[in-house]
């Protein structure tokens, strides 16, 4: 019996959403940190989910930084059609905790939509 004491982890799998109104600049920095700081923990960003009103303009600044760290960028097909080399995320990749330099990512019509995805494929984690 062991009477060291113990701090238990969970499952991470941490989602950001990218809102519409949203700074473009901290947006990435806050996702270059969440990926790449320590990428092995639970509570690494291992999702990016994007509005569509800003997706055309933000994934190209994103993309860039991620590839820049080495960052394995997945995405569904809206995705796979905005920015050329994207391998496509299955729906595997939606609940999978990567633990590396990889993320997915996905383009959500709004924030219900994004509520909607992290509800089915999260992990609770915050």
């Amino acid at each position: 019996n062991a009477t060291v004491p113990v701090i238990e982890t969970g499952v991470g799998n941490c989602h950001i959403y990218v809102d519409e109104d949203c700074d473009f600049d901290m947006a990435k920095n806050i996702i270059i940190n969440a990926k790449t700081s320590r990428p092995a923990v639970c509570n690494a960003a291992e999702k990016m989910i994007i509005n569509e009103n800003v997706a055309e303009e933000f994934l190209p600044i994103i993309v860039n930084a991620l590839r820049e760290k080495d960052v394995e960028i997945r995405g569904d097909e809206k995705v796979k059609y905005l920015i050329e080399g994207i391998k496509k995320a299955n729906e595997e990749d939606w609940s999978k905790e990567y633990l590396d330099y990889i993320i997915s990512a996905k383009i959500v019509k709004n924030v219900d939509e994004a509520i909607n995805h992290i509800n089915k494929y999260g992990s609770g984690h915050s």
